[in-house]
């Protein structure tokens, strides 16, 4: 959570950015209709387009090819209509959380692949190998957008997705005026309040891995992974396994694809052992 700025205010004269990460990467499932769910309260913000160049912006800084605009993915992110869960329609990422008042990445209603977004955007077609989500809301600020890209770029977990292995963004955004309570604001109704949802996919096929490092007698091994931003060598210590159904803790939170891969040769000891022995 940051705390700051100016502009718009809450009842407490203070802006504030809350924001969750979320990265996945395998297949998921789906999930039959059920009966409808009432329009979202509320409405799409100008905000998109700028949130998206700032993103691009950051890629830039850190060496990286800009992520094409993938209209699905930012309809997904906004209010598009979602048929697959018990609680049907469903409005995009960022509408959803502000009409049924939560703030999570797991959608309510929705249990296909720990009721995560993936598989909407696979109802949706978009054939994704690995895929990240951001949400964010805020209030109090002059240019939300700025606000919200700046609380990404500070936390490790949204950084990483927006520096991640991707090449399509889809970004949504929605706004309503409040109140919003969802549980575990702390607050008797928030107003004023704009939602993000960044949905990341990486599409097509993936460059093959890097072959692994001619083995030294003295070196004790190799190891690397995917890491937040792009650096000369490999990690020194492997990242831990990914799970394609991670659990975010409230503020932020996220899991991401890694993977790492390490060859082992002889010590010097065992040289010099082997030596002796004949």
């Amino acid at each position: 959570m940051a705390k700051g700025g100016r502009g718009r205010r809450q009842a407490h004269g203070l802006a504030l950015a809350v924001i969750l990460a979320l990265g996945a990467l395998g297949g998921t499932a789906l999930l039959a209709s059920t009966p409808a769910l009432a329009q979202p309260v509320g409405n799409a913000t100008p905000y998109d387009g700028e949130l998206f160049s700032l993103t691009n912006q950051d890629r830039a800084s850190n060496g990286l090819a800009a992520l094409a605009d993938n209209p699905v993915l930012s309809e997904i992110g906004q209010n598009r209509p979602y048929y697959g869960c018990s609680v049907s329609p469903i409005y995009g990422r960022a509408a959803d959380m502000l009409t049924r008042d939560y703030f999570a990445h797991q959608i309510p209603g929705c249990s296909a692949d720990g009721g995560y977004v993936w598989p909407i955007m696979s109802a949706d077609g978009v054939a994704w190998r690995s895929a990240g989500e951001n949400i964010g809301w805020n209030n109090g600020y002059a240019d939300p957008a700025s606000a919200i890209n700046t609380a990404f770029m500070n936390s490790p977990e949204h950084r990483a997705n927006i520096l991640g292995n991707y090449n399509q963004l889809g970004i949504g955004s929605w706004y309503t005026a409040g109140p919003w309570n969802y549980p575990g604001s702390g607050s008797s109704g928030l107003a004023d309040v704009y939602m993000f949802a960044e949905e990341f996919a990486l599409l097509g096929a993936t460059a093959p891995p890097p072959p692994p490092p001619t083995p030294r007698p003295s070196s004790s091994g190799s190891s690397g992974g995917s890491h937040a931003s792009p650096t000369p060598t490999p990690v020194a210590t492997p990242t831990p396994t990914p799970s394609p159904k991670p659990k975010p803790r409230p503020g932020v939170g996220s899991q991401f694809p890694s993977s790492s891969q390490g060859l082992l040769s002889s010590t010097i000891e065992q040289v010099i052992s082997g030596y002796l022995d004949e």
